[in-house]
């Protein structure tokens, strides 16, 4: 019985504590509206930011950015908010939106949590190169050329359009509803993709892949390091294959009149519909495995 009084005694100290420290917010909200046209790039280099860009049919960009301290102290929040910075600036046809942490000799390191938030409007036409770290990053109703690279960052992507190339460590990407030319350089980063159609092209270490493909992907290509690949076809037929699995698994569950090319502990080979036209699916895991559901 004691055991148990002691335990909430402990929980309800602990609640003491939380409301004693409530974390005060202070916010500073950036508005911007930059005229573009065609020719124009936009560059977003982001720090402990979050991320959001949506194509819209307009002749500007619009910004919104809100720069975000919080702190038990209102006093550290706020002295702390202003070592968070900004630059809009724009360079001929090349616009720039940056967030960043300065810190002048001898002033301490911030101790508050600081965090950026982008809400990004933008026309089709313009392309958009991304940097962020530490943070997150969405694409909605994207059409245009995008290249992204990101550290410890997560990726969303729906309903996106174009030529995208994305590089990740430490960071997780889901998307659905992709068409064009994606190209995926990842580490220790799971990807899960849903109705993708046009050409993909995956280099991946250390992480899980798991794709769901329909009858309007026009080629298929995975080369992974130690990593889990599930690949869902709409109709399992309508592809051709080139699986190799190096010291792992290859299970196929959607189609049995497959050829094995090798079949041993190190290399396990196989190829299917080799010799039509359907589009090419070409998936090698090394040190890791293959399934086909």
């Amino acid at each position: 019985m004691k055991k148990f009084i002691v335990t909430y005694l402990l929980l309800g100290f602990g609640l003491f504590l939380q409301a004693q420290e409530k974390l005060q917010v202070v916010t500073l909200n950036i508005d911007e509206n930059i005229s573009v046209s065609e020719g124009d790039k936009l560059f977003v280099v982001g720090e402990r930011a979050g991320i959001k860009i949506e194509s819209y049919e307009g002749t500007e960009i619009q910004m919104n950015l809100k720069l975000v301290s919080k702190n038990p102290s209102k006093v550290e929040a706020e002295r702390d908010l202003l070592k968070f910075r900004h630059l809009v600036e724009q360079f001929g046809n090349e616009i720039y939106f940056r967030n960043y942490i300065e810190i002048a000799q001898g002033e301490a390191k911030p101790v508050s949590n600081l965090r950026a938030f982008y809400t990004i409007k933008i026309p089709a036409n313009i392309p958009i190169d991304i940097k962020n770290r530490f943070g997150a990053t969405q694409l909605n109703k994207i059409d245009q050329d995008v290249n992204i690279e990101m550290e410890f960052s997560n990726l969303e992507m729906e309903d996106v359009k174009g030529a995208i190339t994305i590089q990740t460590k430490f960071g997780d990407i889901d998307g659905s509803n992709l068409r064009g030319n994606f190209s995926f350089n990842t580490t220790r980063s799971d990807i899960n993709l849903n109705q993708i159609e046009g050409r993909f092209k995956l280099r991946t270490k250390l992480g899980n892949i798991k794709i769901a493909a329909d009858k309007s992907l026009y080629e298929l290509n995975v080369d992974s390091d130690k990593s889990k690949i599930e690949f869902i076809p709409f109709k399992a037929e309508s592809f051709k294959y080139d699986l190799s699995s190096s010291y792992g698994d290859l299970v196929i569950n959607t189609f049995s009149n497959f050829t094995f090319l090798d079949n041993s502990k190190k290399l396990k080979h196989v190829v299917y519909n080799e010799n039509s036209d359907f589009a090419m699916v070409t998936i090698k895991a090394n040190f890791g495995s293959i399934k086909i559901d």
